[in-house]
């Protein structure tokens, strides 16, 4: 829980190589998105969020499940707003990759953008 809330701050604002190091445990990140401890989750989700904002990262990311993470978890109910408006804008960010797009349709994203526009 500590050590997911350090990674979660050093992720933040980290640049492409520094963010980079931590793709290698994005596929765990993703898997600890899914815990039912709040803190687990909450740091997990951070931290893919931070390392979503680099384009060159986001096709490795949507690969290990990350977009359907984010859907799911927006999908939840669980976020507060400020955690609701960092999925949305990371989730909009996974819309510039083709591939990316393609996980969005399968996931149920496109229903999470018309349930935000809605709103």
């Amino acid at each position: 829980k500590v050590l997911l809330k350090c990674v979660a701050k050093l992720t933040h604002g980290a640049n492409l190589v520094q963010a980079g190091k931590i793709l290698p445990a994005a596929s765990v990140l993703a898997t600890l998105a899914t815990a039912n401890v709040r803190d687990v989750w909450e740091h997990s989700v951070m931290c893919l969020v931070n390392i979503s904002q680099h384009s060159s990262l986001r096709p490795s990311l949507g690969n290990v499940g990350v977009v359907k993470e984010f859907v799911d978890k927006y999908n939840s109910g669980d976020l507060t707003i400020r955690e609701t408006n960092q999925v949305i804008t990371a989730l909009c960010l996974y819309c510039r990759e083709s591939v990316n797009r393609v996980k969005l349709r399968e996931s149920g994203g496109c229903s999470v953008f018309v349930d935000i526009l809605q709103s």
